[in-house]
């Protein structure tokens, strides 16, 4: 029996198993079954987080299961500030330009203990400068005209749905696409496409290189 990957998104997911008889010119469906599995975030079962109490501050570069950096640590590691300070200092940093090299940073009861972080405060900070978060006005100037073309996996689409919910101020509706999502509506003649990459659940040899994906990307929604 061959094996098949699903992809499991954070939340509600739903598998169809449909039971055929194909011995016949046109495929029966006989039956048809639907598998719920509701996947937890990381800070499901998350308190809310208080500044004043005991706590690390933890940085995290790469996972160990799944380095890409050579060299480079991996795991949550110690930093010697408290979150206050780490705020504070951030703050007076300079503004970005370009990709400078950063870290996700973190408070934890204990680096020691990924279980004991406050996930849903964690933020991505570059080591010398800030990125600012700008007003929604300067956002929609400065993407306006703009074809904005994304490719990635769960978390990029996140990325792209938070993207869009900071230009128009809420997120109407939101789809767990595994292929392709074009929003054209944005007003001032700007719009954003996502393409899901890499499709892991189909055989090695049958996935597409990045570089087809993103020029079906291209020609289909480019005018």
């Amino acid at each position: 029996m061959n094996s098949v990957k699903w992809v499991l998104d954070i939340g509600q997911n739903v598998i169809t198993i449909f039971v055929a008889d194909i011995s016949h010119a046109e495929v029966w469906i006989l039956q048809r079954y639907y598998v719920y599995i509701a996947r937890a975030e990381l800070s499901n079962n998350e308190g809310p987080f208080n500044v004043f109490l005991k706590h690390q501050v933890c940085s995290l570069v790469q996972e160990c299961d799944l380095t890409v950096f050579a060299g480079k640590r991996c795991g949550l590691q110690l930093m010697s500030e408290s979150w206050l300070q780490l705020k504070e200092r951030t703050h007076r940093l300079p503004s970005c330009h370009g990709t400078p090299e950063g870290r996700w940073v973190v408070p934890c009861m204990t680096c020691n203990n990924r279980s004991s972080c406050f996930w849903r405060n964690s933020t991505w900070l570059p080591y010398d400068c800030i990125h600012r978060v700008l007003p929604r006005l300067q956002l929609r100037y400065c993407w306006a005209e703009r074809k904005v073309f994304i490719i990635g996996d769960s978390t990029i689409r996140g990325v792209m749905y938070y993207m869009l919910e900071m230009l128009n101020g809420t997120l109407a509706h939101w789809h767990k696409s595994h292929t392709s999502l074009s929003y054209s509506d944005l007003g001032q003649h700007m719009s954003f496409t996502f393409a899901y990459y890499p499709q892991f659940w189909l055989s090695e040899n049958q996935q597409p290189v990045f570089e087809r994906v993103l020029y079906t990307l291209l020609r289909k929604f480019v005018d």
